[in-house]
């Protein structure tokens, strides 16, 4: 209860203080035990008009104080005298006072420290009201019987003492489980004070060191740039929190993952059909041809999977009608400046280089503004090769600008450097060129544009297309290369999404593993590539849509990663996307309309497709000139 900072005199140290001091003392009992200016008491004794009561901090009377002047566990007790106006308060009475700095003149109390003051002493339970409250008015007969004596013999002075006596025993063990409980609560306290502490002292340890790590990071992306500028680029990370594979256990599932992931996060309704076929298409690694009516989700469709795919990017590229030649899509050097002007498009493909662990899905949005050829035709040609490599510009050209600043570093920095790419990036690690800005931007040029450039295997290009009267037709060069899917809405009503799996999450796609060749090849591939390929003896070689070695193996590799489709709905997409893109002749050419009538025949019967069906009768409608898949 007391300090032994504060409160840490003996009796006589404290007779010895001074009137001001012992003021002070009381002061500091006012403030930090009584906390009020009302103390209660229970009156242990009267003498003429003086009383004595032990004195209690709270009106329930639970526990007394004890004395500060004392380190034995002594109650305290003090005095007041009494005026005419409470001059009925009687032994064993319960009171209330306000208290007093005790004055010197009164030496002989001077233990007791205060005193009550004398016109506020007031009685709150007198004898009888106690006795009632513990069930004990008929005191006398219980004491006659618990103490077997004559109540007769014993005045009310006398006898309520021996009842208080016997009410204290009957409370004692009441106060001591108070007072074990309120040093329980002190320990638990103290116990919540020393973890505020520590809490405190954890948090601004922990901000020390978020203070740190903000200035290792602000350090670290300072080393960055300067490893950009000598030519190491960073890669991309992925925070990984996606469904674990496992649980997206095939492709299949994938699909059906992707499908639901579409609905139920974007908002995105497309048939299993069409996200079946784009996957494929994306895994063949064919120009992926989005067509259909403006509004029916083509561009939607390739940010939704990037959305799907934890580690995959979507970057739209939209094409311009006054795209003539390679150099709208991939940039241009400049001779004067010595350095690459670059595009989107470009950038695309050097992040993806960077980042070989995600999928990049390059979208060029409307691509048929322009005559797809004129601009996309070598790109189209370089994918085929082994080594799928681009020439961005002269090698001459790089060399050059590899002697020109071999040539001023050696000047700047007063040291012979060899005219070698790999000798000025050696240099340049060891010394900086930030103040001199020409240099710099030729270097910075010079190493993330290099003269010849290789597509990374990570990425693949999608076309979307309107077709109306203002877009360019695509050539059969590019209908050769490309995978054709007609993008239609879908009524949500016709989405049938699995509930055995979560779309709360992205999923992680395994790079390699999604380029790499099928493993689990289906056992009709070999007859389903030939009856295809066999469509060219009935119909297809005469309306001039040959399937070609480069389209067989497109063919194959389908059949290949599709291997879950069943046979009918399988080859009924690759008519669709592989087959029926290529035909286009005029109905005056009779020898060709009776072989497309002979080949949709033999078409119906590799598969009864209802939108096979339809579409080969669209193409076929009467009243128009010109039969063609792409209306």
């Amino acid at each position: 209860m007391f300090d032994s900072k504060v409160f840490n005199y003996t009796e006589e140290e404290y007779i010895k203080l001074s009137a001001s001091e012992k003021r002070e003392f009381v002061q500091l009992l006012r403030n930090n035990v009584f906390k009020q200016n009302k103390l209660f008491g229970h009156v242990t004794s009267r003498l003429g008009n003086r009383i004595w009561a032990e004195i209690y901090r709270d009106p329930n009377l639970l526990e007394p104080l004890q004395n500060p002047l004392t380190d034995i566990n002594e109650t305290w007790e003090i005095s007041g005298l009494l005026s005419q106006t409470n001059d009925d308060i009687a032994l064993g009475d319960y009171i209330e006072f306000e208290y007093e700095y005790l004055a010197d003149d009164e030496e002989r109390h001077m233990k007791q420290i205060i005193r009550m003051t004398r016109s506020s002493i007031k009685r709150i339970v007198g004898l009888q009201a106690f006795l009632a409250d513990y069930g004990l008015e008929n005191y006398k007969e219980a004491l006659e019987q618990y103490f077997e004596i004559q109540s007769d013999d014993l005045g009310e002075d006398r006898l309520f003492p021996l009842v208080l006596t016997h009410f204290m025993k009957m409370k004692n063990p009441v106060t001591s489980e108070i007072r074990k409980l309120r040093s329980e609560k002190q320990l638990w306290f103290n116990e919540i004070t020393r973890l505020d502490e520590h809490k405190a002292a954890l948090t601004a340890e922990i901000n020390e060191k978020i203070q740190k790590l903000t200035e290792l990071k602000d350090a670290l992306a300072e080393q960055e740039e300067k490893l950009e500028f000598l030519g190491f680029r960073k890669q991309k990370t992925y925070s990984k929190t996606y469904q674990k594979l496992s649980e997206i256990a095939s492709s299949k599932d994938l699909i059906d993952f992707i499908q639901g992931y579409l609905h139920q996060q974007s908002e995105l309704q497309y048939s299993k059909d069409i996200i079946e076929r784009f996957y494929l298409g994306l895994k063949t690694n064919q120009l992926i041809v989005l067509t259909g009516p403006s509004g029916t989700g083509k561009t939607s469709l390739v940010n939704g999977f990037a959305k799907a795919i934890e580690n995959a990017e979507a970057r739209i590229v939209s094409v311009q009608p006054n795209w003539t030649d390679n150099h709208d899509l991939l940039g241009f050097f400049n001779p004067v400046d010595r350095t690459y002007i670059s595009t989107p498009f470009l950038d695309t493909l050097v992040e993806a280089q960077q980042n070989p662990e995600a999928l990049y899905l390059v979208c060029l949005d409307e691509m048929n503004l322009s005559h797809v050829e004129y601009y996309f035709s070598e790109f189209l040609s370089t994918r085929e090769l082994e080594e799928p490599t681009l020439q961005l510009y002269s090698p001459y050209l790089e060399q050059q600008v590899v002697d020109y600043l071999a040539l001023e570093l050696s000047n700047v920095k007063q040291t012979m450097i060899e005219p070698t790419y790999e000798s000025i990036q050696e240099f340049l690690k060891e010394n900086e060129i930030d103040n001199y800005s020409e240099l710099k931007r030729m270097w910075d040029s010079l190493q993330r544009y290099r003269s010849s450039f290789t597509i990374p295997s990570n990425i693949r290009f999608i076309g979307t297309m309107n077709m109306d009267e203002t877009v360019k037709q695509l050539s059969p060069k590019v209908i050769d290369r490309s995978f054709v899917i007609e993008v239609e809405r879908v009524p949500t009503t016709d989405i049938s999404i699995r509930e055995d799996i979560s779309y709360e999450v992205p999923v992680y796609l395994d790079i390699q593993q999604f380029i790499s060749p099928p493993r689990n090849v289906r056992v009709d591939l070999k007859t389903l590539t030939e009856k295809l390929v066999g469509l060219n003896e009935l119909g297809l070689n005469t309306l001039n849509a040959t399937i070609n070695k480069r389209s067989e193996k497109h063919i194959k590799e389908y059949l290949g990663y599709g291997n879950w489709i069943p046979e009918e709905e399988i080859i009924a997409q690759l008519i669709s996307s592989k087959i029926l893109p290529r035909i286009r002749f005029m109905k005056s050419e009779g020898q060709k309309e009776q072989a497309f009538s002979a080949l949709k025949t033999e078409l119906m019967k590799l598969s009864s497709n209802v939108k096979v069906k339809e579409k080969l009768d669209t193409m076929s409608a009467s009243g128009k000139r010109i039969v063609s898949f792409w209306g």
